[in-house]
């Protein structure tokens, strides 16, 4: 067979195999020292002459922003899971008076609740994982304050029409949560549409377990209803 000019270049590579060593004692080969020229050598020139310097651990590495680490998540959601029967009662106490208010303005509606399951709860926190709000620290302190839909309500009706009429009732009888985002009217361009609300549960005789807390509630029609859940 012919042989690859490139084979000379390869004597030692264990692709091809090892150089034959003559017998006899072998002694290590002396280590080159690193270049002062080589700019991830800990050798650094300074005014002509190289000097040696401490290496860092900062040294080639990217600064990565403070994140959520997997340890940190975890403990967040096994903190969830020992408020979960909280949530549930939150979005239930939302979700009988949104039909007590809806059958009160005959508007005909669909209404479904949940407390946020903490398998969807676990991975919201890993898409958000490098988002400054997400702080383990704001977590530990309140995690409804920082997650709110935790507990939630869908109003499902016909028309955007009916889902502007809900959307009045739900500002003209609810608490809204202090927050900049307290409503807000998604027309997104993946084609979700929905109106949604953030209130804060009254402290009182009845909610003394629960009071304070935040609901979401969403409105939309039918046709959007089911786009979005596809």
């Amino acid at each position: 067979t012919r042989k690859s000019p490139f084979l000379d270049d390869l004597v030692g590579d264990p692709l091809v195999g090892e150089p034959e060593m003559p017998p006899g004692p072998r002694t290590a080969l002396p280590t080159a020292p690193p270049s002062c020229y080589d700019e991830a050598s800990p050798v650094a020139r300074s005014g002509g002459s190289a000097q040696r310097v401490a290496p860092t651990a900062a040294a080639g590495r990217r600064a990565v922003p403070d994140e959520l680490t997997e340890p940190q998540i975890d403990a967040t959601v096994e903190r969830y899971v020992l408020e979960l029967a909280r949530f549930e009662r939150v979005a239930e106490i939302v979700a009988d008076q949104l039909r007590r208010e809806l059958r009160a303005a005959q508007q005909r509606h669909l209404l479904s609740f949940r407390a946020k399951h903490p398998d969807d709860l676990r991975e919201k926190l890993r898409r958000n994982r490098r988002d400054p709000k997400y702080d383990f620290a704001a977590l530990t302190k309140s995690i409804n304050d920082v997650v709110t839909d935790l507990a939630g309500c869908r109003v499902v009706v016909y028309d955007p029409e009916a889902a502007r009429q809900v959307d009045a009732i739900v500002q003209e009888r609810f608490s809204a949560a202090e927050r900049p985002n307290a409503r807000e009217d998604h027309d997104k361009k993946s084609g979700y549409r929905g109106i949604h609300h953030l209130v804060r549960l009254p402290v009182g005789p009845e909610t003394l377990s629960v009071g304070g807390a935040i609901c979401e509630i969403q409105i939309c029609s039918v046709a959007a209803h089911l786009f979005n859940e596809l």
